[in-house]
């Protein structure tokens, strides 16, 4: 279902003025941060229902510092929508949408560390099939570190349940323990939650 709330998202947007980048599929963390980092950014929208079952999908709106709603957000947010003004522009004044990719190498230098040890620690990633494995990729580059990941095509119906907890990581135990890896990280499908397993594979 993200193909088509998110056109019915960028309509409602650009039918109002605003003018949209839209990013494609990424980790909510990394929307996150390049809101904040991007002061003509005023917030953003995450179409995801990362740890709860393939069923569902939701939005999760960002404010201008690229964080969740807090209460009084939230409450402002439902107030404005249910009074139902809204600006309705002309079809000469609508906002603009445009694919982005802007900052995203940016994001990805900010884990750049110094004399790194390309595969000196080596990890196994289970991305509950939630984005591509090249974002995993790009950053194991950037912190000098082998990651491995699993469950990492997008393209696919989520195969277990993205809930990053003990139950949920015991596929993830075997493997760390299997390939004498140093550790393993769970993610649930959107990254913005995270569950660690240790280099003897057990799941903390």
């Amino acid at each position: 279902s993200g193909t088509f709330i998110n056109e019915a998202v960028v309509a409602g947007l650009v039918s109002a003025g605003a003018n949209v980048l839209d990013y494609g599929v990424i980790p909510t963390p990394m929307l996150q941060w390049i809101i904040r980092h991007n002061p003509d950014i005023k917030g953003g929208i995450s179409i995801t229902a990362g740890h709860n079952s393939f069923k569902w999908n939701s939005l999760i709106f960002l404010n201008n510092e690229g964080a969740y709603l807090n209460k009084l957000e939230g409450d402002e947010f439902f107030n404005l929508h249910h009074s139902g003004y809204f600006d309705k522009r002309a079809f000469d004044n609508l906002g603009k949408y445009e694919k982005s990719s802007h900052m995203m190498q940016d994001y990805f230098k900010t884990f750049q560390l110094e004399n790194n040890d390309p595969g000196k620690l080596k990890f196994i990633i289970d991305c509950s099939n939630g984005f591509d494995a090249s974002f995993i990729q790009r950053l194991a580059r950037a912190l000098g570190i082998e990651a491995i990941p699993i469950f990492s095509s997008e393209d696919r119906v989520l195969q277990k349940n993205p809930e990053p907890n003990t139950a949920n990581a015991r596929f993830l135990e075997t493997i760390v323990k299997a390939t004498n890896s140093d550790g393993g990280f769970l993610l649930n499908s959107d990254a913005s939650r995270v569950l660690m397993v240790d280099e003897t594979g057990k799941a903390l």
